[in-house]
Parts: structure tokens; sequence; C-alpha cells
């Protein structure tokens, strides 16, 4: 398992070496070491294992499903879609390969198709835990907050340690208004993940909306540490410094943001720095 940043969301991805692919024959090693690779984030190197996997052994399900996983993380998710397809065609009962395919679908934009494969892969296994933070990250995105915090909490009590869910239902719990619950789970998202941007950043968002705005200040800056072409971070800190009336501080960091593309600290520029 392994969590990928697609398009402002994050989706969780399977990458598995196990039977059917030919027991102690090339195909099983080359599986295997795509798998590893993809554990250290060397994604081309896992793609071109997977595809001589394939070459070696057409009708292995879990090379297609990988090299899926795979192609999400370099954001080729129409590839990962047919790779996915193909695995799903060759098995139907897969639920990797249909939790796979939602990930890559969500990250696309097709939040409907992407519940509807991770409803799938967790009818298949009900224990499968990926599938419920993405599909709470597709009903996130479709402004279903009470059905992400449902998913994301699910997921809680199948992995207390998966921080993604964490991060979900916090960013759920700051759109419906509970700023002390979506400070906890971000809170605890960090606690698990210390580098996790999107917790940060919801984070701060509750933070502006309790009035801490030091602390949502504090928040964005930690982000944009970690990531220096973070726009939200420089868009909230921008909230942030505006609330606090330092005008020149807000201006500066709502200009970074709007160069990095996000169209809402455009619109606070013009509104208050023109």
């Amino acid at each position: 398992m392994r969590y990928v940043k697609a398009i402002g969301v994050m989706v969780v991805v399977a990458v598995l070496a196990l039977d059917g692919c030919g027991k102690g024959s090339e195909a099983e090693s080359l599986l295997e070491r795509g798998k590893m690779k993809f554990a250290t984030s060397d994604y081309q190197g896992a793609i071109e294992d997977f595809t001589k996997t394939i070459e070696l052994n057409p009708t292995c399900v879990r090379a297609y499903s990988n090299r899926g996983g795979a192609k999400i993380a370099l954001k080729d998710y129409q590839g990962a879609i047919i790779d996915c397809t193909k695995a799903i065609e060759l098995d139907p009962d897969y639920a990797v390969a249909y939790n796979n395919r939602g990930a890559a679908k969500i990250a696309f934009g097709d939040n409907s198709g992407g519940i509807a494969d991770c409803t799938k892969s967790i009818d298949l296994n009900p224990a499968n835990d990926d599938a419920y933070s993405n599909r709470g990250t597709a009903k996130l995105n479709l402004c279903d907050f009470q059905g992400a915090i449902a998913d994301c909490t699910k997921e809680i009590d199948l992995n207390p340690k998966h921080y993604l869910a964490y991060c979900i239902r916090g960013g759920a719990k700051v759109r419906l208004g509970d700023f002390h619950g979506a400070i906890a789970d971000c809170t605890k998202a960090l606690e698990i993940a210390p580098n996790s941007i999107a917790a940060y950043c919801d984070r701060a968002v509750a933070k502006i909306g309790l009035k801490d705005y030091q602390g949502a200040i504090a928040d964005c800056i930690r982000a944009i540490e970690i990531n220096s072409m973070c726009a939200e971070a420089y868009n909230n800190r921008g909230v942030a410094k505006h609330l606090l009336e330092d005008n020149s501080g807000a201006c500066e960091d709502f200009r970074k943001a709007g160069e990095l593309g996000n169209a809402h600290a455009l619109e606070l520029f013009k509104e208050y720095c023109q």
C-alpha cells in the first residue's frame, strides 16, 4: 500500500506480489522486484518490471493491477484505468484492482465512477480499508461530507494508524464547521505522518474558523517548509494575515498562491490588493 497525492486529492493504491504469476518463475521475481521499486518511489522502474512480467505471463492479474498503481503515481490515470480494467477482465473478483481503478478514476475527476469501483472492492473484501478512504475522498469531492466521515470512521476502525482517513475526515469536518473536531483529526494525522501537508492546511482552515490566526499561520508555514509550491498553504496564510490586518503580507501570499494556480487567491488579490 502507498499513499499517492494527485490533483489535490489523496488516494491509496495497493501493489501486491502474491501467487498467480508462476511460483518460482522469472515473472514472479520481476513482479516482486517491481513491488520493491514501487515501495521506494521508483515508479517508472516498477512499471518496467511489471511490463516484463506481463510479457512473460500475459495472464498475471497482479502485474496489471500493480502497473496501474504505479501509473497513478505518475499521473497517467487513463493508463492506470486501462491496466486495472484488464486485471478485472482476467479476474472479476480481484478486489485490489477495483480499488486501484477507483483511485485512478477519483484522481482523474470521475468521483462517481470511483465510488462505484471502491464500493465493489468493499463488497468483495469488506476488510479493504484502502477502499473506504478512497471512497471517502470521492464523497468529500462531491460535498457528501457526512458520507466521507462515515467511510473514514469505518477505515479508522479497521486501521487506526491510517493517517489519510484522519486527513479526509478532518477535511469533511472543516467543511461542516466542526472546527474542533477537524483540529483533533488533523492533529492525529500529523502524529502518524508528521509531513502531511493536507493535514496542516486543513488544520489551518479550522484554526481560522476559531480565530486562532497565529496558529493558522504557523501551520501554513510548516506546510510551505515541506512543499514550497503548495498554493493552498499560501492562500490560507494570506487569509489569516488579512484577518490580522497584515494587508501587505496577505497580498504577497495571495499573489504567490495565484502564481501557483490557486484561482480563489487571485480573486482575493484583486479584491483586497489592487
